[in-house]
């Protein structure tokens, strides 16, 4: 077996980008990283194992294009915010992955200082992910300032909004999505019923319903009706409640019906969800439980080739 020192520097490279990049996969839109100093310290421990890891490490932009920012009451300490400055000068010109995250209870300056950090790197930034992003916050961040010709995948995760967020996530840009984002198509939503009706053209939308307001099926019905006037959506994401008590009649009086998506993820406990989303085109399918009857899937979704459980 030969040293790991005699590993052609093109494997290293398609071994550690996706390392560092997050992986993903197609019912998750955001990395898999969940702490900044973890990242850095994968990152560190490549590049620690000889002189040809080190060097692979630190000639590839692209391992440092994910950066993560987490702001929290201490964030006056600025280590999290060194962190990620020196990520993103080794990050280069490389497409960004920027992930905001909120712990805590920050103040609006903190905040501010953070936002601040990311603004210039916008312009090359492809995914732009806001966690626990509170809706007090929402004005310091909205509009994103400027034209961004990158931008491909924006996410939005918990906690819930009101109506009043869904109008703060409708001014997201100051113009219009296509016009200061035309690239745009993938649109990760926490807590949202439906994505505003000024996004069009997305190819992924995924939405989280963490209560049973609204109900399951009037909620789908909004997609739908988002669906029937952006026929490009090519994956669904629902994170939906559990069983609700208003009857399952009230579910089943028409199906949901979505005749072009490929790809849909639900994950609930509402067994009969089945029966009210029809979707023949769909090829692969994951699901939460194992409640459901083979036979009723195969019904509504005659053309799925992988179904993960």
């Amino acid at each position: 077996m030969g040293s790991i020192n005699e590993l052609p520097v093109e494997l290293l490279s398609s071994i550690f980008i996706p390392i560092c990049q997050g992986f993903y996969d197609f019912e998750s839109s955001t990395p898999s990283w969940k702490d900044d100093f973890q990242l850095l310290r994968t990152i560190l421990t490549l590049s620690s194992v000889n002189s040809l890891w080190r060097d692979v490490v630190f000639s590839l932009p692209q391992i440092w294009a994910t950066i993560l920012v987490t702001v929290d009451s201490r964030w006056s300490t600025g280590k999290s915010a060194r962190v990620a400055q020196w990520r993103l000068e080794h990050s280069r010109t490389s497409p960004l992955t920027i992930t905001l995250r909120v712990r805590g209870y920050p103040d609006g300056s903190q905040m501010g200082d953070a936002w601040g950090i990311i603004v210039p790197y916008l312009p090359r930034c492809q995914h732009l992910i806001f966690t626990n992003l509170l809706p007090r916050f929402l004005k310091t961040i909205f509009p994103l300032p400027g034209r961004l010709f990158s931008l491909k995948k924006i996410s939005i995760q918990g906690p819930q909004y009101s109506g009043g967020g869904l109008t703060e996530i409708d001014r997201l840009f100051s113009e219009s999505p296509r016009a200061a984002a035309p690239l745009l198509n993938s649109l990760d939503l926490g807590s949202l019923p439906c994505a505003p009706e000024s996004f069009g053209d997305l190819s992924f939308l995924k939405l989280r319903l963490a209560d049973a307001r609204p109900p399951f099926r009037p909620a789908l019905a909004l997609v739908e009706t988002y669906f029937q006037r952006n026929r490009t959506l090519d994956t669904l994401v629902i994170l939906a409640p559990p069983v609700f008590t208003r009857g399952t009649a009230e579910f089943l009086r028409d199906p949901i019906s979505f005749p072009s998506l490929r790809r849909l993820a639900v994950k609930t406990q509402f067994w009969n969800w089945p029966d009210i989303i029809d979707a023949p085109t769909v090829q692969h399918l994951v699901l939460t439980n194992v409640y459901y009857i083979l036979g009723v899937l195969a019904k509504r979704f005659p053309a799925v080739e992988h179904i993960s459980i």
